[in-house]
């Protein structure tokens, strides 16, 4: 049996506030054609359909045309649910769905009944069972454990990859033996790549974290008894190392600058219940290429200048940039769509702001008195201690 995996097709997804989506139509008929190329017999979306819970009418209406042209084919579309993604409105749509013949996973039925959470396919006098499991969110934690207020967040992290661990194995046993076994899934293995976003840059998948817990689970505790294992969430393809085929599709376009020069890839998935699996990437040639380009102000000029195709982000190190050079640069390469300035005096308000966020409010307020105003220190203490009053009194406004 022939699988294509696919996941993080966040349809609707803007960048910079720049539409894009012909961009994903495009996308989106590459892999149906790949799909009826490759003569596949499922489609597994492991999760983020949709960038946003309330998707527009051009993204709703590009996702119904694709899943019908899937169908048409003939191919098993099976459809988890992501971070992204609405539980309520696929749910909601899943009777049309289910007539359509599309399989959709949105909840996970608050751990008690984990059948609905395994879906049955027979193809070919052949059986495929897919256990799928959509994302968990980490206030899940707070529904199962009686003792939440009272954990560290290292405790409550895992908490997190011990509830998720058991749901997988207890899925992965509940398969057949002699059917081919696929686990899917929207999350994070921690073991995963990811492109630390810093915090100007837009990106969209999540590295869970409180007091740098993340909220994941480690490869290990996946189960080994699978053919092959589909997941969703990191947006940069890559295979985790483990007993079994653990793969991230990946998106499917370059969502934004922290997956600059990304290739994006499908994966084809060969397997029989007496073969080891055969996995085959297949580019996605579809979309506009994203590229950074960093420098003094004339040479990243001269390097944009050979990616017009291209969106570009341009971080300009000049001490002293030109004069109206945003204006200049949006003008002559309309194709920039991100301008940025890093130079010392940046890099020293960063610091400043950095130091900023350490200090409370009171010191905040006297911070900018000693640099925005010529006040004697009498008038500067009558006004701290009178900030003070006022601070105190909106806190207990809240508080009632």
């Amino acid at each position: 049996m022939k699988i294509l995996h696919t996941a993080d097709w966040h349809i609707g997804k803007k960048l910079k506030g720049i539409p894009r989506i012909q961009e994903f139509t495009e996308v989106l008929q590459e892999i149906v054609r790949i799909a009826a190329t490759e003569n596949v017999d499922c489609i597994i979306v492991a999760g983020d359909i949709f960038d946003t819970y309330t998707p527009s009418a051009d993204a709703v209406e590009l996702f119904n045309k694709t899943i019908i042209q899937i169908r048409k084919n003939d191919i098993e579309l099976v459809l988890i649910a992501g971070n992204h993604d609405s539980p309520k409105m696929l749910q909601a749509n899943s009777p049309i769905l289910k007539e359509l013949g599309v399989h959709i996973i949105a909840n996970i039925n608050a751990f008690e009944e984990l059948d609905h959470n395994i879906i049955r396919i027979n193809k070919n006098n052949e059986k495929l069972h897919i256990a799928a499991i959509p994302w968990v969110n980490e206030s899940t934690i707070t529904r199962v454990s009686a003792n939440r207020m009272n954990q560290t967040e290292q405790q409550a992290g895992a908490l997190y990859s011990e509830l998720l661990s058991g749901i997988y194995h207890d899925l992965t046993e509940a398969l057949d033996d002699d059917a081919i076994k696929i686990l899917s899934s929207h999350v994070l293995i921690n073991e995963a790549k990811i492109r630390e976003a810093n915090k100007q840059e837009d990106i969209s998948e999540r590295r869970i974290s409180l007091d740098k817990v993340a909220y994941g689970i480690q490869s290990s505790q996946l189960p080994k008894q699978l053919n092959y294992v589909a997941l969703g969430h990191i947006h940069q393809p890559q295979e985790i190392i483990h007993d079994c085929p653990v793969h991230y599709a990946g998106s499917i376009l370059q969502l934004s600058f922290a997956e600059a020069e990304q290739e994006k890839y499908v994966n084809i998935i060969d397997c029989s219940t007496t073969t080891l699996a055969k996995i085959k990437k297949i580019p996605l040639k579809s979309g506009k290429r994203l590229k950074e380009i960093k420098g003094q102000y004339n040479e990243v000029i001269e390097i944009a200048k050979q990616h017009i195709d291209k969106f570009i982000k341009i971080t300009i190190t000049d001490e002293q940039p030109p004069k109206d050079y945003r204006t200049i640069i949006e003008k002559k390469l309309p194709n920039v769509i991100d301008i940025r300035v890093e130079n010392t005096k940046i890099k020293e308000i960063k610091s400043r702001n950095k130091i900023s966020k350490q200090l409370s409010d009171t010191q905040l307020y006297e911070e900018y008195l000693n640099e925005r105003t010529q006040s004697t220190n009498k008038k500067k203490k009558e006004k701290i201690e009178l900030f003070r009053q006022l601070l105190a009194e909106a806190i207990q406004d809240e508080a009632n």
